[in-house]
Order: C-alpha cells, then sequence, then structure tokens
C-alpha cells in the first residue's frame, strides 16, 4: 500500500512538474513570458477555487482618475474576502529592496535586472479596485 502511494504521488509530481514548468522561452518577448505565467496561475486558480465556492476574474482592466489604468492579474472573491494576485514569470534570484525597485538575477554571469515592486503595485491595485466598488473606508484593505 505504500509503495502504491509514494508511486502515486510521484506520478502525480511528475505530471505537475511538466505541466505546470517553464518551457523554453528562447525568441518570446517578456509580454509572452507574462501572459504564459499568467495563464498557468489562472489554470491553477480555476482548479482550486472551483469547488470551495469562489469565483476568480482574470485580467481585470480598471480606469480612474486622470489616464490612471491598472490591469490586475487575478482576482479571487470568495466568502472570506476578495484577493488580488500578482502573477510574475521569472526563474533566477529575486532581490527585494527596500523602495519601488526590486531586482532579477536570470543566472550567475547576467546583470540584476531592475522591475518595479509587485509589494508596491500590489497595493496600489488594491486601492484602486477598492474605489472601483465604492468601498469608503480604506482601513478595510490589507
Amino acid at each position: 500500500m505504500f509503495l502504491v502511494i509514494v508511486v502515486a504521488f510521484v506520478a502525480i509530481a511528475f505530471f505537475l512538474t511538466n505541466k505546470f514548468s517553464k518551457k523554453s522561452y528562447a525568441g518570446k518577448s517578456n509580454i509572452e513570458i507574462g501572459n504564459e505565467g499568467e495563464d498557468k496561475v489562472a489554470e491553477l486558480l480555476d482548479y482550486v477555487t472551483y469547488t470551495n465556492g469562489y469565483r476568480v476574474f482574470n485580467d481585470i482592466l480598471l480606469f480612474g482618475g486622470t489616464n490612471k489604468s491598472v490591469q490586475i492579474d487575478h482576482v479571487v472573491v470568495g466568502r472570506s474576502g476578495i484577493y488580488l494576485i500578482e502573477t510574475k514569470n521569472y526563474k533566477g534570484r529575486i532581490c527585494a529592496m527596500e523602495g519601488d525597485k526590486w531586482y532579477q538575477i536570470p543566472n550567475v554571469k547576467a546583470n540584476p535586472v531592475e522591475f518595479y515592486s509587485p509589494e508596491k503595485q500590489g497595493l496600489y491595485h488594491m486601492y484602486m479596485l477598492a474605489n472601483a466598488i465604492g468601498l469608503k473606508n480604506k482601513k478595510d484593505c490589507h
């Protein structure tokens, strides 16, 4: 019985690794790579939330203020709240810095690549969504 469980676990791990592992991104733009990552996360969220009474909304575009817009990768709505998920499809080492700048080091020979803090991006998305749904008290946002 133990062997059957181990074999089943290995088979599931192999399936998930092959299904959701990074494919070769040679010749693809950063937008294409990012979209592939968002699609993988959307598929996983649909699978996980389907039987739990949650709804998933992907690729939400919100407009607010003068020429301000945000694109939210995933919004999960359920009994316990509304969750915003920002997807990054990076490989290598990620260095979180104070402030707005983070760095990706794709491999040991590569120079660091700067990108905007997902934490700051998430906070901005949260307040834009709160405004869009008419939430007056921003203290309810975490």
